[in-house]
């Protein structure tokens, strides 16, 4: 939604920054790999930037960075990274980092500003519900027969997703915890 938003915004001439989405488990950790991976990125989708001319594009107008997946990191890595993420945006001011992560794992050397996700009231939970189900009607008569401690969980987003996709997948609410977990482990955790 973000990079939608920044792509619309440039379009619109409202911003000249080119929205770079990266997940960072996939970026080389030191400045100049960084630096020649961003323009891959750019590249894949506008053959004709190259890496002049998006050092030009860096120091002219900057780009917005989508950084995701900080806390995926290995952390034999992500020093490094962070590193390099501190001394790209020194060399590169024009640059706006936004990155997500869990707040246990922001960096400490970057000196952003950080937005917590507050959990779901009962309204936002019956809308991600109502998106869920094609039917509007059904979306609140099965919401509704969901037990109370099964609602209180689910006032985080990713546990209301995990419960509303195994609801989809067995046809009915789950009744124990441990499902919701598998499913979030296999989300987070490549097989072994």
């Amino acid at each position: 939604e973000l990079r939608r938003q920044a792509l619309e915004r440039r379009w619109s001439n409202e911003s000249k920054r080119i929205p770079v989405a990266v997940f960072l488990p996939d970026v080389p950790p030191d400045r100049q790999s960084l630096e020649a991976f961003l323009c891959a990125r750019v590249a894949a989708h506008c053959p004709q930037v190259s890496s002049s001319a998006f050092r030009d594009i860096l120091r002219e107008e900057g780009i917005l960075l989508l950084a995701d997946g900080f806390d995926r990191i290995r952390g034999e890595y992500r020093y490094d990274l962070e590193g390099a993420l501190v001394t790209f945006l020194r060399d590169f001011p024009k640059t706006q980092l936004l990155l997500f992560t869990r707040a246990i794992s922001r960096p400490e050397r970057l000196p952003l500003p950080s937005v917590e996700l507050l959990e779901l009231d009962d309204q936002e939970q019956l809308k991600l519900v109502e998106r869920f189900s094609p039917n509007e009607r059904d979306a609140g008569l099965f919401w509704h027969r969901a037990p109370g401690v099964l609602s209180a969980l689910c006032r985080h987003p990713l546990v209301l997703q995990l419960t509303l996709a195994l609801y989809k997948e067995q046809g009915r609410l789950p009744t124990r915890i441990e499902p919701l977990f598998r499913a979030w482990l296999d989300r987070l955790l490549p097989r072994s």
